[in-house]
């Protein structure tokens, strides 16, 4: 198979366990997956197979969107619930936190700033991700990178509470995805336990908090739990993350995605690959441009391409386009070479029968 499968990943798993899970299920070796998501995290996890793992990186390129439900209050090393606290907001502080001034801080995130990656990130440093020197007790000075917060809405009452209780689905507003997907996918065999090895195993139970939810649509590189902690900073109360849901990763919507126990239905029942996403379709930004019948070779081994091998009659040559053989089959991505008239690839997604 090739193409592009849309998964939601469940709490629990990580990136890889989800893709050696299909390998397993599909009985495809050829696939990647297109940007991590935490264990913790849920949500939108396009998986490419075949020669559609060649679109991988540029999928890990594209603008995303999540909903996630922060907790003021607490801040710990790794800005979510999973770490252990490192400060903790006085209770009359919070007490006097206006709903008001917490929306304004909220809303304040949308725009260009230069984030700070935490400690827990798979962002590389001196050759080490910076999670492997964080397990190791180390903390090292770490450069910010440039983001991109392109809009945020709040998406739940500001719920003032103790810490013991459950952020409920009631506490959010009709438009909010975590309605629907909130605990969609507890697994069945306890990867994940709400209390096992996070906060509120150090804190008392009848701890004051304030929980909000928020959706979010962010650039690559983004890190959700620092603009909870970013959040937190701004109002003198610290904060972290305590669930997220990917929500979008460029076309690619959580309402269309699969769980994994979907897909083992999809196999048995034959179905799977009418649910396969050609790979053209992280590529729909572009022009499309058809080869004539006596080409589609060259296309198929990647030549070069002039004019003369197009169906379309070209004036002002549009780049980088979508390439298909004259049958439709979706076959490279191109960009023009100026002042030397021909297509050059950029990307070749011919079918080598990988398995």
């Amino acid at each position: 198979m090739n193409g592009i499968i849309n998964i939601y990943k469940e709490r629990g798993y990580t990136s890889h366990d989800v893709v050696a899970r299909l390998r397993g299920i599909t009985g495809q070796r050829k696939m990647g997956h297109t940007g991590t998501l935490d264990p913790d995290a849920e949500g939108v996890l396009p998986i490419c197979l075949g020669t559609a793992t060649k679109a991988c990186d540029v999928l890990t390129d594209k603008s995303k969107s999540y909903e996630a439900v922060m907790v003021l209050g607490i801040a710990t090393d790794s800005q979510d619930i999973s770490g252990s606290i490192t400060a903790r907001a006085d209770e009359a502080e919070l007490r006097a936190l206006t709903d008001e001034r917490i929306r304004e801080a909220i809303m304040s995130m949308v725009g260009e700033y230069d984030q700070l990656p935490p400690m827990f990130s798979a962002v590389r440093q001196g050759g080490q991700r910076l999670y492997e020197l964080a397990r190791a007790g180390k903390e090292v000075e770490r450069q910010t990178r440039h983001v991109e917060i392109g809009a945020i809405e709040i998406t739940s009452d500001i719920v003032r509470c103790k810490a013991e209780d459950e952020f409920s689905a009631d506490d959010l507003s009709d438009n909010s995805k975590l309605k629907k997907y909130i605990g969609r996918a507890r697994d069945e065999q306890g990867r994940f336990e709400r209390y096992s090895g996070c906060i509120y195993n150090e804190m008392a139970r009848d701890t004051y908090v304030i929980r909000v939810a928020f959706a979010i649509e962010c650039s690559k590189g983004t890190y959700v739990r620092t603009v909870c902690n970013d959040i937190g900073e701004k109002l003198g109360v610290h904060a972290c993350m305590e669930r997220l849901v990917r929500t979008r990763v460029s076309g690619f919507k959580v309402e269309d995605s699969f769980m994994l126990r979907e897909v083992e239905d999809l196999v048995r029942e034959g179905k799977l690959e009418e649910h396969i996403i050609c790979a053209d379709s992280c590529f729909t930004d572009y022009e499309r441009l058809d080869t004539k019948a006596k080409y589609d070779d060259l296309l198929a081994n990647g030549n070069q391409l002039w004019f003369r091998h197009f169906s379309q009659y070209i004036t002002e040559p549009p780049s980088p386009v979508r390439v298909y053989s004259s049958k439709g089959e979706f076959l490279g991505i191109y960009e023009y070479l100026e002042g030397r008239n021909k297509y050059t690839p950029i990307k070749v997604f011919s079918d080598d029968n990988n398995k």
